[in-house]
């Protein structure tokens, strides 16, 4: 076994190869253990290259003899000396290329050449370790890495060189646990403590140890967490001279390099700071987030310092000022530790309390805090339970009610302080919002009113409505793009989002999944630079479900990168474990999806929820009939009983290929509506047509691969070619075809593409 194994990372290697000659600079930032210049000087081999080492008191020569210069630790360069620098750089050949290398971002006088597209700039992305570095180093170390060990491995590491070696020096020996994992992060702190903690002067501990109790640092926070005025100058002066801290936009700092450094120093901070010192950070840190609206972190942070009676306060004022159902399931642990006697004194805490409940699907907890808030209603505090109240009637509608016919809007709705898209719990569906709200349209004329009394909401309403009936079509495109221009207007990012959903399944019913996939990205862009984290995953959900149409590998790789879900299922993952259910349908693990379909069915069911009912009953039925079992029949009948009042068309066409076998084996009840089933079975026809292969039993390899081949298998599922697969596996790019050749003729397949999509399909990635 090679003692100091070595993998270059293919992006570096990759841009070094190809846009050395384009760029007069390539400078690569990236803090301590990165491998810098030991990376660089593998990728520069052969290549005749003058490397020096930056003296912090004078400025490096530059022989303009020489083509290719090396500067290696960069950033300590005095500012004095900053001026001759630059000059240097202007001077030389235009032929010389310089590469920088560096623990901070490049300094002030290099800009012109940023600007002037001169310059290359590199980052830890360019060296975090990939899966087939990992492999190589695995090989190297004499591990072996299954396919979800590999994955967790680098997400456990995220691509950090120092601590990928620690993690494999353990597996070679037992193998992946436990154990390993905390003995690779010890290792890890040791060698930080070595290359970081000690090389700093005792403010910068400090400072950086009190900043990584926050997750955001602004100049601001700082100078009061520092007690210094002019704590702005001294975190310019640590990022200048460690690269462990990064200024942002509008006096904002971040933490750079791999998130296990912050991680390390708040670790730090727990040992080397005195308990009164992480109390009072922790007061200030709740006043700071409560300010600016954190709700979740200020609880957190006065919880840590036992600050215990201000978390009530600050519950109450997220629920006043942010009532949305994601924002409450980040804090159904902070309400489950309230004690009831403090749930009881305030009407919004028992509102929040049902609210919480139900989104888990406790139907039982929900009703008694419900009852609770009924009484607060009747007492001193009516006139401020009193909207919470009709709210939470509306919004959480009794199941044994569910039947009743339309619906009203709560006469008290105008005095809530909650906005509306607090209905939108099961995004991007709006009507399985936390009470489900088809019974609105049974009679398909709203109040006058109701639409500038929610702003817009019940528009949007009527329209998924007229989608989930299947009267589609440009019109419905058109609407929902106006409807998205009017939330975009007000700001209400939640709604836009579902107003690009429904554009997004209308063009898939019309076989435009490309166009689809493309929309629902450029809104991602939109949700990341607005901040909102909180959309992205039903976002990707989607993206995943028009993958699985197109028949694309993004659907594997957003199931691999699935948390596990703990046992808790709640209304506001809804949607993304429904996604879930149908990947493991496309890989045939069909007990597996009945696991999850069996307690979301049973939740949706007490909750009255229709169009989940019948999704649930719709994919339970595919399995089932997969499966051989003929339960099967009696899941889709149940799903056509409840959809056929409200004409519900697009539930059942939308798995198109999917569920058409199952509803040319059916014969219908003699009262079913013959005009609704035959909707239904022209919607599924003409979804198969677009998407035939979707969500289409995979077949099986009539023979196994070699080790080796499944090794390329993996790097071919990357996107690495012939000669980085030859790299990778040590190995001639000959050896590579050869196994490449042998590859097709097990799978089947004519070409590269061809082979990523059948390694899906076999369930070999």
């Amino acid at each position: 076994m090679n003692s100091n194994p070595i993998a270059v990372p293919n992006r570096l290697s990759q841009t070094l190869r190809q846009e050395l000659e384009e760029y007069k600079i390539i400078f690569l930032s990236a803090g301590a253990g990165w491998g810098k210049s030991t990376a660089v000087r593998e990728c520069l081999k052969g290549r005749p290259a003058v490397y020096l080492t930056v003296e912090p008191d004078r400025v490096p020569r530059l022989s303009a003899k020489e083509s290719l210069i090396v500067l290696d630790d960069f950033h300590r360069l005095a500012p004095r000396l900053e001026k001759r620098m630059a000059e240097l750089i202007r001077r030389s050949p235009k032929r010389q290329r310089l590469i920088l290398l560096s623990r901070c971002p490049p300094p002030e006088f290099l800009l012109p050449y940023r600007f002037s597209g001169e310059l290359r700039l590199l980052t830890e992305a360019d060296l975090a370790l990939g899966d087939g570095e990992i492999l190589q180093l695995a090989k190297a170390w004499g591990a072996s890495l299954p396919g979800a060990e590999l994955r967790y491995l680098q997400h456990e590491s995220q691509g950090y060189p120092p601590y990928i070696g620690f993690l494999l020096d353990q597996l070679a020996v037992t193998g992946l646990c436990t154990r390993v994992v905390e003995e690779g992060r010890r290792q890890l702190y040791a060698y930080f403590d070595a290359v970081l903690f000690q090389s700093w002067d005792k403010r910068t501990r400090r400072a950086l140890m009190c900043g990584s109790f926050f997750s955001t640092v602004t100049t601001a926070l700082m100078e009061e967490v520092l007690e210094e005025p002019q704590a702005g100058a001294l975190l310019l002066e640590i990022a200048r001279r460690t690269g462990v801290l990064q200024a942002q936009r509008q006096g904002r700092w971040r933490y750079a390099g791999p998130a296990l450094s912050s991680e390390y120093l708040r670790w730090k901070a727990e040992r080397e700071l005195a308990p009164g010192e992480i109390q009072r950070l922790h007061r200030l840190g709740g006043d700071w987030c409560r300010t600016h609206g954190d709700y979740t972190g200020a609880v957190g942070h006065y919880l840590a310092a036992g600050s215990r009676g201000q978390v009530s306060d600050v519950l109450i004022q997220a629920v006043r000022s942010d009532g949305r159902a994601g924002t409450l399931c980040r804090l159904s642990d902070c309400l489950d530790r309230l004690s009831e006697e403090a749930i009881q004194a305030a009407p919004e805490l028992s509102f929040a309390m049902s609210r919480a409940a139900w989104l888990r699907l406790d139907l039982g907890k929900a009703r008694y805090w419900r009852d609770v808030l009924e009484q607060q209603a009747a007492g001193p505090e009516g006139r401020r339970a009193a909207p919470y109240l009709a709210y939470l009637d509306f919004c959480l509608p009794q199941p044994e009610l569910a039947g009743r016919g339309a619906l009203s809007l709560p006469k008290a709705a105008e005095g809530c302080v909650l906005d509306v898209t607090a209905l939108t719990a099961g995004l991007p569906s709006v009507l399985r919002g936390e009470g489900d709200l088809s019974n609105l349209f049974q009679e398909r004329e709203l109040p006058a009113a109701a639409d500038s009394l929610t702003g817009g909401f019940m528009a949007l309403l009527q329209a998924e409505y007229r989608i989930e009936q299947e009267e589609g079509g440009g019109a419905s495109l058109l609407g929902c793009h106006l409807l998205q221009l009017q939330m975009q207007a007000r700001g209400a990012l939640e709604l836009e989002f579902v107003c690009v959903a429904l554009t997004a399944r209308a063009l898939c019913g019309e076989g435009q999944f490309p166009e689809a996939a493309s929309y629902l990205l450029r809104f991602r862009q939109r949700a990341e630079a607005a901040g909102d984290g909180t959309l992205l995953a039903n976002i990707d959900a989607l993206r995943c479900r028009i993958a699985l149409l197109e028949d694309s590998l993004y659907a594997a790789q957003w199931l691999a990168a699935q948390p596990p879900t703990g046992g808790v299922v709640s209304l506001v993952d809804g949607y993304c474990l429904l996604t879930r259910v149908r990947c493991h349908i496309k890989r045939e693990e069909y007990r597996t999806a009945l696991l999850y379909l069996g307690p979301l069915l049973t939740g949706y069911v007490r909750c009255g929820r229709i169009l989940d009912q019948m999704e649930a009953l719709i994919l339970t039925a595919i399995c089932l009939y997969r499966l051989h079992d003929p339960a099967w029949r009696d899941h889709l009948e149940r799903a056509l009983r409840l959809g056929d009042p409200y004409g519900f068309v697009e539930v059942f066409a939308g798995e198109g290929a999917a569920i058409l076998p199952l509803l040319e084996d059916y014969s219908p009840a003699p009262e079913r509506s013959a005009r609704y089933w035959s909707a239904i079975l022209r919607g599924a026809a003409s979804q198969a047509e677009y998407s035939p292969a979707y969500l289409r039993p995979n077949r099986y390899l009539t023979q196994t691969l070699t080790p080796a081949e499944r090794m390329v298998v993996l790097l071919l599922v990357r996107h690495k070619s012939t000669g980085e697969m030859a790299s990778i596996m040590g190995v001639k790019v000959s050896t590579v075809r050869t196994h490449l050749r042998h590859l097709f003729v097990k799978l089947g397949v004519h070409s590269q593409e061809e082979a990523r999509k059948a390694a899906v399909g076999f369930h070999l990635v």
